[in-house]
């Protein structure tokens, strides 16, 4: 579940009364904005993270052990919540994950409306299909410091990615689906780092003492990628520039 304390965009007062009808009548033809998020480095959305690589330093190990820099694929799909509810104040704690597979078209529908309104003063693209890319440790150094990479002898250390994700709520009407007609849904989508093709997000690090299953809260690290914060503080759209 996504955090109500995330960075976030909220759009202007106009777009909380827009209505985006589909241009055909295939998929999910109305889709009502109520609002927008976007989460950045400092936010706590796990919907995309994914773990890709594993090194264990044995407590016997002379010194502490590192991970290889290299690079890796992955691969991120775009996600769509229904509430259970339709009570927009708790929607985040009664979602349910919406079968994109089975329910193709009222997903492209969904994920095409909320692509469309998307504000276009904002700097990040969004992604609203699967989106198959590579990251990199190389030269992480510079970004994370130089012992992000460092597994302390007697720990398991799991690197994972966290990819950044944007949020849009709407209510949907005249879908194939006819179960999720009237329903509110969270439309999840990646986004690119504003003014490129590069996937926003961040590398994070778990480290857990060996033989145990209490994660080491000092040995756990993360680190930030270049991206944008956004953040709305009273009504007031803050942008800043995160290293």
């Amino acid at each position: 579940m996504h955090s109500q304390s995330l960075p976030s965009l909220v759009l202007s007062a106009a777009y909380l009364l827009s209505q985006l009808s589909a241009a055909s009548a295939a998929g999910c033809s109305n889709f009502t904005y109520l609002s927008a998020a976007m989460n950045g480095p400092d936010g706590s959305s796990p919907e995309f993270e994914q773990a890709i690589d594993f090194l264990s330093c044995p407590p016997s190990s002379k010194s502490d052990c590192q991970l290889t820099p290299k690079t890796y694929t992955i691969t991120v799909q775009p996600q769509i919540n229904i509430s259970s509810t339709n009570n927009y104040s708790t929607n985040q704690d009664s979602n349910s994950v919406f079968n994109s597979a089975s329910d193709s078209t009222d997903a492209t529908a969904l994920f095409s409306s909320a692509t469309q309104l998307w504000p276009s003063h904002q700097l990040n693209t969004t992604i609203n299909g699967s989106i198959t890319t590579t990251v990199s440790t190389v030269n992480l150094s510079q970004t994370y410091g130089s012992n992000f990479l460092t597994v302390t002898k007697g720990t398991n250390y799991t690197l994972k990615y966290h990819p950044y994700t944007s949020y849009m709520y709407a209510l949907v009407d005249g879908c194939q689906n006819q179960s999720i007609n009237g329903s509110l849904v969270d439309v999840i989508m990646p986004y690119y780092n504003a003014g490129s093709q590069v996937l926003a997000g961040k590398f994070v690090s778990d480290v857990v003492a060996i033989n145990t299953t209490t994660k080491s809260a000092a040995s756990s690290r993360t680190g930030m990628s270049f991206g944008v914060m956004m953040a709305w503080m009273g009504g007031v759209l803050v942008m800043s520039l995160v290293l």
